[in-house]
């Protein structure tokens, strides 16, 4: 049996092997791709089975982490993951990453059936506007890069990155007391 492994290079210069299977809490399709998705559309349910962002953004910077400058196609798009993913990794790491998704317009079974009975054919205006593409991903797109949606509406929530943001708390603290004997 012939197996390939790709080895990663590390800002640290360590190889490491990618795992097949990955263990991370983050990685949670339905934490970190439906309930995502559906918050940043501002609709529950708007994609059936997303990707988690941070499994996508993982699996894109254990190849591109030390290309700043690279182009990532997607020719799946779906939900619009990976420019989601793309754009997380570069305001990680002040990288220029582009990504182009490409996707079909397709209108659910379910969604087809009902717009059918209504007279709605494939290329009506209302037909086109409960599409894949114009009803999710470039919605998530736009407004994921925006941080708000169309109505105003700002994007609740924060994203998991490797940056760290320092915040200065006024605290105060008190001394109850102290005992006298500790053996006691």
């Amino acid at each position: 049996e012939q197996r390939n492994v790709v080895e990663v290079e590390f800002a640290n210069s360590q190889s490491k092997q990618i795992m097949t299977v990955w263990h991370r809490s983050l990685h949670d399709a339905g934490a970190y791709g439906s309930d995502l998705v559906s918050s940043i559309i501002g609709q529950s349910r708007a994609f059936s089975f997303p990707k988690s962002l941070y499994s996508t953004k993982d699996a894109i910077a254990a190849i591109v982490r030390n290309n700043k400058n690279a182009l990532i196609v997607d020719f799946f798009a779906g939900s619009g993951t990976t420019l989601n993913a793309v754009n997380l990794l570069n305001s990680e790491d002040n990288g220029n990453r582009r990504c182009i998704l490409v996707t079909n317009n397709e209108v659910s079974d379910a969604e087809s059936r009902t717009l059918v009975s209504k007279g709605v054919q494939p290329g009506d205006l209302e037909w086109e506007k409960h599409g894949i593409c114009r009803a999710v991903t470039w919605p998530r797109t736009k407004y994921s890069i925006l941080g708000k949606r169309d109505d105003g509406t700002i994007l609740a929530g924060e994203y998991y990155t490797n940056k760290t943001n320092t915040k200065e708390v006024e605290r105060s603290f008190h001394q109850l007391a102290f005992i006298d004997n500790p053996a006691e």
